[in-house]
């Protein structure tokens, strides 16, 4: 999963008082950068636009990686804590190992979500505008999720620490009603951009 989403982080917060809505005019993360043959899937880029970059390697001591595979999978997400502005990609690939849909929204009318008793803090949001960047006729079902509400927070279990920065569970809601595993991940990281909560999960 290459993309720069929801981190490096000295402290948790809680979440942003709810009235914060997002400026759905902000630009993305840049959610493409990084290099692939350096950095490990949970290291934060240091420019300034904290992303999350997956590359199928694994190292000891780090959460592992589906047993090292080059798969990179996944969706992604970030939100700025004090725009509460933000986006979520998703890459998937085809059997031959080429780009079967790459698309990202941006997230709007985040706001504090109160009913996570396992969450730490938790918002809902609604994917907002989309941009299709690559789609071999696979992405409907993602396509689909535009105008949707969903719910994701960062969970109170520890995964790994690595490089000063804690990355915690995830838990999503996608009816409206019950919070799940969302076997991902989850932290917080102060960027020059400002600080930014982000996660994702791999291969989902």
């Amino acid at each position: 999963m290459r993309f720069s989403v929801f981190l490096v982080a000295s402290t948790l917060l809680g979440c942003p008082s709810a009235d914060k809505s997002a400026d759905t005019s902000a630009g993305a993360v840049d959610t493409a950068g990084g290099d692939s043959g350096s950095a490990n899937w949970w290291e934060v880029d240091d420019t300034g636009e904290g992303y999350i970059e997956d590359t199928g390697k694994t190292d000891d001591g780090k959460p592992d990686d589906d047993g090292g595979k080059e798969s990179e999978d996944g969706w992604s997400g970030y939100i700025f804590t004090e725009s509460w502005t933000g986006a979520v990609e998703f890459l998937y690939s085809a059997d031959d190992g080429s780009v079967a849909c790459e698309m990202s929204f941006t997230l709007t009318d985040i706001t504090e979500a109160e009913d996570c008793s396992d969450c730490a803090f938790a918002v809902s949001a609604v994917f907002g505008d989309v941009e299709v960047i690559t789609d071999t006729g696979v992405c409907d079902e993602f396509l689909a999720l535009e105008g949707v509400s969903r719910g994701v927070g960062q969970g109170l279990s520890v995964l790994a620490e690595y490089e000063g920065v804690t990355y915690y569970d995830l838990l999503i809601n996608e009816d409206g009603e019950s919070w799940v595993d969302g076997d991902g991940y989850s932290a917080v990281v102060d960027s020059e951009a400002g600080e930014v909560w982000v996660f994702g999960a791999k291969g989902k």
